[in-house]
């Protein structure tokens, strides 16, 4: 297996990134969390199950916090 980055346009300076099956989210260097990919378990926490084909910004009360 190899892996293969991506740039992810529309994102701010990130300072990490965690994946799942899939989704992705990624931490900017503010600690905004930005999150894509399927969501039909809201796990974009987002406080939706929409699928996002581009990253959307987290809020912290969509996200349950």
């Amino acid at each position: 297996d190899h892996l293969l980055f991506t740039l992810v346009k529309g994102l701010p300076p990130i300072a990490g990134v965690s994946t799942g099956a899939q989704h992705t989210c990624a931490l900017s260097n503010t600690a905004q969390a930005w999150c894509w990919g399927q969501n039909f378990a809201s796990q974009l926490g987002d406080g939706t199950a929409t699928r996002r084909a581009k990253p959307a910004a987290v809020s912290a009360e969509a996200a349950g916090d």
